[in-house]
């Protein structure tokens, strides 16, 4: 056993060089107390490949002391993963980061080098007819690699983080099934949660109830929302008003219509699935390069027609 103070993160070479990865010469991966890994040179997936296809670990070995000075002055995008419980198989990859940290060309770079199939975690990519506004992946990309997730409900349905995990669970079991790596790519945290800590098993209410709960509920003020969360639910009642309207009219609704508040359901019930275990990793850029890559994506979403997208769904009675 090696006793020396050990950094958890792992410096690898990227596996190639990408568009959105310009400025940086590097990815940091982080796993748990472990050390770093050997380098990845260009072209060699190395022990990314061990992790995700063979499901293990990287080779890892200490840092050396001034490992920080090297990364000084660099922009880079950082890997922190949230590694499953060492009991566990690792069932899939999840890639994941602020907007425009650059999830989507990794994503893709990965399916040149992997057999994978990929599964958008973005709660509002699963929308028909919300394309540019959400930056949806390219057709042409889609035709290359297979994608789960995107133009599910339409713009007026609901999508629970609670339903994305229950359909994860059915691609992830698809894809591995044809000897495809689940690669689940995104920035919604909370869907992420509900796939790594599944919710609890939702009591049976009536679909006609419910529907009449939800439409009263979106005609109302969401101050007058907030109220009544403070006294049905007050354990959650931070939680659901930071969220808006839609989390206060889920809180509302289960406890209208069961007779027992929500945080209560989440702390008391049973899971409704047992837990899968994945590897999650978290690109990170510093301040400045997020704010150019944010910028120059708005400026791409305006020339390819986000305005004319948005009268379209207005148009549509969507607003």
């Amino acid at each position: 056993r090696d006793d020396r103070r050990v950094d958890p993160r792992v410096r690898a070479r990227a596996l190639r060089q990408e568009s959105a990865r310009a400025h940086c010469d590097d990815l940091r991966v982080q796993r748990r107390d472990q050390g770093r890994a050997k380098t990845l040179w260009s072209g060699d997936a190395g022990a990314v490949r061990r992790t995700v296809r063979y499901r293990l670990a990287s080779p890892r070995c200490a840092w050396p002391p001034d490992h920080r000075e090297a990364f000084q002055g660099r922009a880079r995008e950082e890997i922190r993963p949230h590694v499953s419980p060492r009991d566990r198989l690792t069932s899939f990859l999840a890639v994941t980061g602020p907007t425009a940290s650059g999830k989507t060309d990794l994503s893709l770079a990965l399916a040149e080098q992997f057999d994978i199939e990929i599964i958008s975690m973005d709660s509002r990519q699963v929308y028909q007819g919300m394309d540019i506004g959400t930056d949806k992946v390219l057709a042409e990309d889609r035709q290359r690699v297979p994608h789960h997730g995107l133009d599910l409900v339409r713009p007026d349905e609901r999508y629970s983080a609670g339903q994305f995990a229950r359909d994860v669970r059915v691609w992830v079991g698809e894809i591995s099934g044809r000897g495809r790596i689940p690669v689940i790519v995104g920035g919604t945290g909370f869907f992420l949660k509900a796939v790594m800590e599944p919710v609890f098993a939702e009591p049976t209410m009536d679909a006609a109830r419910v529907e009449g709960v939800r439409r009263y509920l979106k005609g109302q003020d969401p101050a007058l929302l907030a109220k009544w969360v403070q006294r049905l639910d007050p354990e959650r009642a931070r939680l659901a008003i930071e969220g808006g309207p839609q989390r206060m009219s889920r809180t509302l609704e289960v406890a209208l219509l069961t007779g027992v508040p929500l945080s209560r359901w989440h702390r008391e019930a049973p899971a409704e699935a047992e837990v899968i275990g994945g590897t999650v990793v978290v690109l990170e850029l510093p301040r400045e390069e997020m704010d150019r890559r944010i910028d120059d994506r708005v400026n791409r979403m305006v020339e390819r027609g986000l305005l004319e997208e948005v009268r379209g769904l207005l148009n549509a009675g969507y607003g």
